[in-house]
């Protein structure tokens, strides 16, 4: 059952004009960025040869890379995507049919989560694609491109669980939308916040998605971080299943 829903979210999305554009546009953007972050490496190149501890190709293109993809997808394609999850159902009056389905509701949720993050998976591996082509012409830390993958992947997956949960609390694509990137804002902003000292700063820092992006990017994998994403992704996967649960009740 769960993959037949996500198969149907996934078809959804795939022949979506809008998810297509913004994945388009996100993909226009970071090849350029790409190209421009080659072009730089190429102009130090020579002055890098002159330090035994000189950053190496990967840290200088494909981190960055990395990073601003995380961006994008935090502001820009995690809520315009998920939008759609369960708002769409809510706004064409097919939730209660879903819900008086034979599927469990854990089933459903997994079901869209699964869908949205295959399509936003896409991405990801279209954006490694760009640091892996590197390879044809000079040797890439392997090491690092690997953790920063399995960082972004990670990320990605905790994203997208937020925004599903948002899209169930609301009527409207767009509203889902809109509440998605205030949190993503929100969460964005907590670094900035908990520039004091004390335990809830620390809290704060404790929130935001890109610190626990960051020790990837430096090609380390904690275990704390990645219990982060995961805990992230679970927790807002069983508020979307509690959720749908009351709404259930209701009808």
């Amino acid at each position: 059952m769960i993959t037949a829903i996500a198969g149907r979210e996934l078809r959804s999305l795939f022949v979506s004009v809008l998810a297509w554009i913004v994945l388009g546009v996100v993909l226009f953007i970071l090849a350029w960025i790409f190209l421009l972050q080659v072009d730089a490496f190429l102009r130090v190149a020579p002055r890098l040869l002159m330090y035994p501890r000189a950053p190496g190709v990967t840290a200088l293109v494909a981190v960055p890379l990395v990073r601003s993809a995380a961006s994008f997808l935090m502001f820009l394609l995690v809520p315009l995507v998920t939008m759609r999850s369960f708002a769409d159902e809510y706004r064409l009056k097919t939730l209660p049919l879903l819900l008086s389905s034979p599927a469990r509701l854990t089933d459903i949720v997994l079901g869209k989560y699964l869908g949205v993050l295959g399509f936003l998976a896409l991405l990801v591996v279209l954006v490694f694609a760009m640091p892996v082509s590197l390879a044809l012409g000079t040797t890439p830390d392997w090491g690092l491109l690997a953790a920063s993958f399995v960082g972004l992947v990670l990320f990605v997956a905790a994203l997208t669980a937020v925004g599903v949960y948002f899209s169930s609390l609301v009527r409207q694509p767009l509203a889902g939308a809109v509440v998605t990137f205030g949190f993503f804002l929100f969460l964005s902003l907590t670094p900035w916040a908990a520039r004091g000292h004390g335990p809830g700063s620390a809290v704060l820092r404790y929130l935001s998605p890109m610190r626990h992006l960051a020790p990837f990017l430096r090609g380390e994998i904690r275990v704390g971080d990645v219990a982060y994403d995961l805990l992230l992704a679970v927790f807002f996967l069983a508020l979307t299943v509690r959720h749908l649960d009351a709404e259930r009740l209701e009808h």
